[in-house]
């Protein structure tokens, strides 16, 4: 039998060191970053739940006229603060439904009082989700009645899946989008501006 040479040997023992070597195991992937948070979009424009309502509508690009005419009035202190307030928020198609030259009189320096109670008819004090809105009607035997910030009353009720608001005018107006969280409050779009009395 011959005698294996050496260089056999040290063939062998390069074979055998590569069988018992363990595979080198590429590293586990990293983990995946958790989903960016989504939020309501109003106009175009995501609604940060960490903002209030003055710096959200600002980026609505279908509520221009409200922002304005929040900015212009005395409640764009409360909007732009800490708080807990309910926003029935009209669309610039909504301002558009108003007689021709409406907008612009209420913009007028000189209609403050006026401005001031077109836009604080929109506001109610505490944050009441439209689930919150739909029990107060049930509860109430089919409306729930609140005291918006103008001192005038607002109707809810129910019209078929829609809740419909109604002012002491007789306008009415419905929520078409709705439950979008402020930091300040909650935000409902709706379809048609509220004016107080008198």
């Amino acid at each position: 039998m011959p005698r294996p040479t050496a260089r056999r040997l040290a063939l062998c023992l390069v074979l055998l060191l590569g069988a018992c070597t363990p595979a080198v195991q590429a590293p586990p992937p990293p983990p995946a970053a958790p989903p960016a948070p989504t939020h309501p979009v109003v106009g175009g424009a995501a609604m940060d739940p960490g903002h209030t309502f003055v710096q959200n509508l600002g980026a609505s690009a279908d509520h221009a006229t409200l922002a304005a005419a929040i900015r212009a009035s005395s409640a764009a202190t409360i909007l732009a603060s800490a708080g807990s307030y309910t926003l029935f928020a009209p669309t610039d198609a909504a301002f558009g439904l108003l007689p021709n030259g409406t907008i612009e009189a209420l913009m007028s320096p000189r209609s403050r009082i006026e401005l001031d109670g077109v836009v604080n008819a929109h506001i109610l004090q505490g944050a009441r989700t439209r689930g919150q809105i739909e029990a107060d009607i049930a509860a109430g035997g089919g409306q729930a009645l609140y005291r918006s910030r103008s001192g005038q009353t607002v109707r809810a009720t129910r019209i078929g899946d829609a809740i419909v608001l109604t002012d002491g005018n007789g306008r009415q107006a419905r929520i078409i989008q709705g439950d979008v969280t402020q930091a300040n409050g909650v935000l409902h779009v709706v379809d048609a501006v509220l004016l107080p009395t008198g």
